[in-house]
């Protein structure tokens, strides 16, 4: 296991709020009191959704807190680009249900192009000042690519927690890059390039590792040391590992592959 302790996961979310503003002279009016319902998107909803490239579709938690009876909650939904995305009209729950979900249809859709989007409960069907697990709006990204793993192994890192775990590389044929999966923490990736022999390169890129006294650490593959050795069928992988305030030098990640 990795050694979390030591590590914050850096949030790649889309913001949960999409607002627009206007200039016109439209008097202000106060929104709907909140009603007695209380229904709220699930926590359990990731905030950025990975779909792979024959992906039609995704789903969407909602719950609510009074299950008594059956009932229809309207939605309202907004996207950057209109008409990529179906979402239903309302949510159904049936008598004794608190949990229900929403099936998101999915249009024509550009991959590794990052859409964003909202959806929202009105006013009059939720609690917004009682602490529930949830929130009445559910804001976040989601987009398309064709990375699938390329081998599993055992990842060691000699840097920051000495310890050993379980990994995979993903390959994107799109693209011609691999990528180190879920790295230190959950959608942190490093990409990079490599042409199956002994020619690694890569970009200064985010670890998910936070210093306590330096603040976020980077990483980039440095080219003279990091290889393949193929007898081992292990990848040593070199890294820079820097902070605003300077490098720490080169240290390695090694890939042992399954």
């Amino acid at each position: 296991m990795k050694t979390f302790y030591k590590i914050l996961a850096i949030a790649f979310a889309a913001a949960s709020v999409f607002a627009s503003c206007s200039k016109d002279n439209t008097p202000y009016e106060p929104g709907k009191p909140a009603g007695d319902k209380d229904v709220y998107f699930s926590a359990e909803n990731p905030s950025t959704q990975v779909l792979n490239l024959s992906d039609t579709e995704f789903i969407v938690f909602i719950e609510r807190n009074n299950a008594s009876a059956a009932e229809s909650i309207p939605l309202t939904a907004w996207c950057d680009v209109p008409g990529i995305v179906t979402v239903p009209a309302s949510v159904d729950f049936a008598a004794g249900q608190e949990v229900a979900e929403i099936v998101i249809k999915l249009g024509e859709m550009e991959p590794f192009k990052e859409y964003q989007m909202n959806i929202s409960i009105p006013e009059e069907y939720t609690q917004p000042y009682k602490e529930d697990a949830g929130s009445p709006q559910c804001g976040f990204v989601f987009y398309k690519e064709d990375y699938k793993t390329w081998k599993t192994g055992l990842l060691y890192d000699d840097f920051w927690t000495g310890e050993t775990w379980e990994a995979k590389i993903e390959y994107s044929e799109m693209l011609g890059q691999y990528r180190l999966s879920d790295w230190f923490v959950p959608g942190v990736n490093y990409v990079f390039n490599w042409d199956g022999d002994q020619k690694f390169s890569g970009a200064k890129q985010n670890s998910g590792i936070v210093h306590s006294s330096y603040g976020a650490i980077s990483a980039q593959i440095s080219a003279g040391d990091t290889y393949f050795d193929k007898d081992e069928n292990v990848i040593y992988f070199g890294f820079t590992w820097t902070v605003s305030a300077g490098s720490f030098g080169v240290y390695y990640n090694v890939f042992y592959i399954d």
